[in-house]
């Protein structure tokens, strides 16, 4: 994160001036995706697609046991 910043993803991301605001707050570059409508459904396919690989951490309240 302290490299890269944070990328804005999703309908709030459209929020006038919020990058900015969330950088000035964390200390850290923020900058909104360039189709963050898309960026948001394509992450939650991702999430969908791997969900049985990540299901393990997710049952045990994410101990890793």
């Amino acid at each position: 994160l302290a490299d890269s910043g944070v990328i804005l993803v999703g309908g709030g991301s459209l929020l006038r001036n919020l990058d900015r605001f969330l950088g000035e707050q964390l200390g850290l570059p923020c900058r909104r995706a360039s189709d963050p409508l898309r960026a948001a459904a394509e992450g939650a396919m991702v999430c969908v697609e791997q969900f049985a690989d990540w299901r393990g951490c997710l049952d045990d309240g994410g101990r890793g046991n």
